[in-house]
């Protein structure tokens, strides 16, 4: 009786392991369980910082009606890391029309955010370098994107045109529905 078992959980073991990328064998567990953690720590400073801001390309997304400032992403400069870090330009307009620029970075798994520079009046940019933080209070923009936009359930957009049209759309067809009391997700 126990040959019986013994055979099908050989069967089934082998079957997961071939079973398309279900399982990496290059990575031991430690890598699959910090996958978050790797991707934020091997995602350099360097990283190129975008060309001008394509006004062409803004869309605008919904943040908060308790903010009088309009937020808009640069769909032309959004981009996706192999380790799901989303990549973006940012805009913040005040209601007198002065903007803030930056090119930022979202690890959907991690709900953490980093600014790797910040627009210039001429429009170069200017690297910064500031650390991960946390999707908090202080983040509403970010946040927003994360959850609605770039990082539905916690899983990164799959390509930049996944997410120029969910920001398009008015959000992911994944993102979870806000609460209609509070306005935050389920």
């Amino acid at each position: 009786m126990r040959r019986p078992l013994a055979a099908a959980a050989l069967l089934v073991g082998l079957a997961a392991c071939s079973a398309g990328g279900e399982y990496d064998r290059t990575r031991s567990d430690w890598e699959t369980a910090n996958s978050a953690r790797i991707a934020k720590e091997s995602d350099p400073l360097e990283a190129p910082l975008p060309g001008p801001l394509n006004r062409a390309s803004l869309a605008e997304f919904f943040v908060s009606s308790a903010s009088d400032f309009r937020f808009f992403v640069d769909t032309s400069a959004i981009a996706v890391t192999p380790d799901g870090l989303v990549r973006y330009v940012l805009v913040a307009r005040s209601p007198a029309g002065a903007e803030n620029v930056t090119y930022e970075v979202l690890s959907c798994r991690g709900q953490e955010y980093r600014v790797y520079g910040s627009a210039r009046a001429d429009g170069s940019w200017a690297r910064l370098n500031t650390p991960w933080r946390p999707l908090g209070p202080r983040a509403p923009a970010q946040r927003i994107l994360t959850r609605e936009y770039f990082c539905p359930s916690r899983i990164a957009i799959a390509s930049p045109q996944e997410g120029a049209e969910a920001l398009r759309r008015g959000g992911h067809a994944l993102a979870a529905p806000p609460h209609p009391v509070s306005g935050g997700g389920k």
